[in-house]
C-alpha cells in the first residue's frame, strides 16, 4: 500500500514472512546454543571426573590410605557384589564424606596438603542433591563469602550437571578390593557397568542415589 507521501509500506503478508524468517533464525540460534551448552557440560563432567580420580589417588599417595580419614573406604567396601569379586560402590553419604575430606585438605585457610583443584567442580546442598531435578552451581560461586547463596562445606555436595537437562548428580565411586583401586563414574558410566556385569537385571543405583 502507498501512503500520502508516496512511500510504500509493508503488507500483512510481507510482515508475516519477516516474522516467519525471524522465528526460523531464532530456532537455529537456540538449537546451536543448546547444543553448545550440552557439549560444555559433557566436557566439564569428563574433566572433573579425572580431577577427582587423580585427587583420590594423590590423597592415597600422601597418607598411604584411601580417603576419608583412617582409610574408611576399605571398611565400607567389605561385602562385594553378586559377581563374586570384592567390588563395591560408596553410598551417597559415604561419597559426600569422602569429598568433604578431600576439600578440607585442599581449600581454605586450614588446607594441609592440597590434593585437587575444586574450582571446576559443581556443588549444591544436600536438600537439592536429594531431588532428581535439583540444580547446582560452581564451587567458586558457592564459597563466596558475601554471596547470597553461599553453601557451607558441611552442607555441600560435589558432583556434575547432566548433559541434557542440567540436573545435579553426584559422581559414583567404585572400590575394587582385589586391585586396591578406585574408579570414579558418572551415572551413565555406572549403568553401562551394570549392563555388562548384571545382564538382564534392572539397574540398581548405590544407596542414596
Amino acid at each position: 500500500m502507498t501512503g500520502e507521501s508516496g512511500k510504500r509500506g509493508f503488507t500483512i503478508v510481507e510482515m508475516l514472512m519477516v516474522i516467519g524468517v525471524l522465528a526460523v533464525l531464532m530456532g537455529i540460534v537456540t538449537t546451536a546454543a543448546t547444543a553448545a551448552i550440552r557439549q560444555a557440560r559433557d566436557r566439564r563432567t569428563a574433566a572433573m571426573k579425572q580431577v577427582i580420580q587423580a585427587g583420590i589417588s594423590t590423597y592415597y599417595a600422601q597418607k598411604n590410605y584411601w580417603p576419608p580419614k583412617g582409610g574408611q573406604l576399605q571398611s565400607w567396601a567389605d561385602n562385594g557384589l553378586s559377581t563374586g569379586k570384592h567390588v563395591d560402590f560408596l553410598s551417597a553419604d559415604q561419597y559426600d564424606t569422602m569429598m568433604r575430606e578431600l576439600a578440607k585438605v585442599s581449600v581454605g585457610s586450614k588446607a594441609t596438603s592440597p590434593v585437587m583443584d575444586f574450582n571446576g567442580c559443581t556443588v549444591t546442598t544436600r536438600t537439592a542433591a536429594s531431588r532428581r531435578n535439583g540444580r547446582g552451581k560452581s564451587f567458586a560461586d558457592a564459597v563466596k563469602k558475601r554471596g547470597s547463596n553461599t553453601i557451607k562445606l558441611a552442607d555441600m555436595v560435589f558432583g556434575y550437571l547432566t548433559k541434557e537437562q542440567g540436573y545435579f548428580r553426584r559422581y559414583i565411586v567404585q572400590y575394587n578390593a582385589d586391585s586396591d583401586a578406585v574408579t570414579v563414574m558418572t551415572e551413565n558410566d555406572y549403568k553401562s557397568w551394570w549392563g555388562v556385569t548384571h545382564s538382564g537385571s534392572a539397574c540398581q543405583l548405590p544407596s542414596g542415589y
